[in-house]
């Protein structure tokens, strides 16, 4: 989706799961009169309870449970970490949340600005990044919470900003290593 709005263009790409879903809107920081930061990454979650058959079986049940009810959402930055006798590897390291303990965020912190709120089946984090390392990060938002047998569900999606979007005819085309990604879903259960 491209689209204009006082006088400077917004790339935007998406990831969806369910209704689970990462966003990240591109400020042109070029044109004069611009908001200052280069990008807004969303995170957002409006559960629907019910299933969906898996792909993948495993022994205990065909289908994965959806979300009933949401305990917290948060986004992660994937970054490298370079040491000597690690070698290069890459980490996630927190950006945001809301809880049940904190259900309304609103900060500035390190570089970015913070909106984030927490109801029973919506939760959103917003976060404005003015740093322009962030913009083009690699981003992950997930999302806990219980399914309608009240075992704890959690479901992650991850989207890279890298090199971000090209537009060929006002159409938005991801990087092709945006495009091979896959969506992680996972169903953890605690007793």
């Amino acid at each position: 989706m491209l689209s204009s709005s006082q006088g400077y263009f917004v790339f935007k790409a998406t990831r969806v799961l369910r209704g689970l879903d990462l966003h990240l809107e591109k400020n042109d920081l070029s044109v004069p009169g611009g908001d200052g930061f280069c990008a807004v990454l969303t995170c957002e979650d409006n559960t629907n309870a019910g299933t969906f058959s898996s792909p993948v079986k495993d022994q205990a049940r065909s289908t994965v449970q959806l979300i009933n009810s949401i305990s917290s959402i948060a986004v992660f930055k994937k970054v490298s970490s370079r040491s000597i006798d690690k070698g290069n590897s890459s980490q996630e390291v927190f950006v945001a949340s809301v809880t049940a303990a904190y259900p309304n965020v609103t900060e500035m912190d390190n570089g970015r600005k913070v909106d984030g709120v927490l109801e029973s089946r919506r939760a959103r984090v917003r976060v404005e990044l003015f740093r322009q390392e962030d913009c083009e990060a690699e981003f992950t938002c997930q999302v806990r919470g219980v399914d309608s047998q009240n075992t704890e569900v959690m479901e992650t999606v991850t989207l890279t900003g890298q090199k971000g979007i090209q537009t060929h005819d006002g159409i938005l085309k991801p990087d092709i290593l945006d495009s091979i990604r896959a969506i992680v879903i996972q169903s953890v259960s605690w007793s």
